[in-house]
């Protein structure tokens, strides 16, 4: 995870979620991130939604 801190990206945090998985938004309000993934859980493709951790 990236936060733009006078003009530029400061890494915050990282993680691995699963292969092939990247930020696609991040909620202003709530600071959940989601990420889209060609297989999840049951095969198919989904979006997995991740709460901000401090």
């Amino acid at each position: 995870m990236l936060d733009m801190r006078d003009r530029r990206p400061t890494v915050v945090g990282s993680g691995f979620l699963a292969a092939n998985a990247h930020v696609v938004a991040v909620d202003p309000i709530t600071h959940h991130s989601y990420y889209p993934v060609p297989a999840g859980t049951a095969g198919h493709p989904a979006l997995l939604d991740r709460e901000p951790v401090p």
